[in-house]
């Protein structure tokens, strides 16, 4: 997990469908790619599901758009390589990861300008409204009832990332509530008053262990769900994983789709050793 709204905004979005029980349970087929892509940018314009893959130079060229150009260049990078056949999962992953990433490190070491950095996010953030706007709702399709609760750690100014992870489960058939600029307090309270199965934190900042494993504790002790998992991710983890679990965590992963596939592991495991 890694860091579209700004410092200090406050979002409790639920994306669980009327249909929900309809979908099934997984990540988005093949086919459903293709329909994505034919949404987007026309039938005629698919050309092959052969993904061409997304290499440095393309990250950089995204990250230097969010810097300098605007919403629509991005949009259009994003319909290129979905054109090209590359999955709209393996965008979020190897695209819009690495790019929020990177912009996040001019935030960081102030080797950007603090107002060009905030607009990048911005159009990161438009972007991905965009995108999810955009292709089709899989809600239909789920078959799970297994919902999570997507939030940076409070303090936290980077929530790029939280959402992105937020909208890849939603897409998987999860029921997902994103929560932005909260508080501690706001935090454990909707933690309290919901049913979760998977409490998934992004750390991007550099704030202590005691600080996290306290947060983590807390978690725990009033979560409406006893069973919940609880995930970290977000620069200051991948730098150094071994802080989820000196913090207590269940687990950590280093991109969405792990954190996803390690997520539905580890309830299943859960749900196998309860029915036993």
């Amino acid at each position: 997990m890694a860091s579209v709204l700004g410092a200090g905004s406050r979002q409790l979005r639920r994306t669980k469908s009327v249909a929900f029980a309809e979908r099934p349970r997984g990540l988005v087929s093949e086919s459903m790619v293709m329909e994505i892509a034919s949404r987007l940018i026309g039938d005629g314009g698919v050309r092959t599901l052969e993904a061409r893959g997304i290499a440095p130079a393309d990250v950089q060229t995204f990250v230097t758009n969010a810097l300098e150009g605007e919403t629509a260049d991005l949009v259009a990078q994003v319909d290129s390589h979905l054109a090209d056949g590359v999955p709209l999962e393996t965008v979020f992953v190897d695209l819009l990861a690495p790019a929020a990433r990177r912009i996040g490190e001019f935030w960081d070491d102030d080797s950007a300008e603090f107002v060009d950095v905030t607009m990048a996010l911005w159009r990161l953030q438009e972007l991905l409204h965009e995108v999810a706007w955009r292709t089709p709702n899989f809600a239909r399709y789920a078959s799970g009832d297994r919902f999570a609760l997507f939030a940076p750690f409070p303090g936290d100014q980077h929530s790029f990332g939280t959402a992105m992870i937020a909208e890849c489960f939603s897409r998987a058939g999860w029921g997902t509530e994103l929560l932005t600029g909260a508080g501690r307090a706001e935090l454990l309270g909707a933690v309290s008053a919901n049913h979760f199965d998977l409490i998934a934190l992004t750390v991007s900042c550099d704030c202590n262990i005691d600080a996290l494993s306290s947060l983590v504790r807390a978690v725990r002790s009033v979560s409406h769900n006893p069973q919940a998992l609880v995930m970290l991710g977000g620069r200051a983890i991948a730098e150094n994983p071994g802080l989820a679990e000196a913090a207590g965590a269940d687990a950590t992963a280093g991109t969405a789709l792990e954190a996803l596939q390690m997520a539905g592991e580890l309830l299943d495991s859960r749900s196998a050793v309860v029915v036993r």
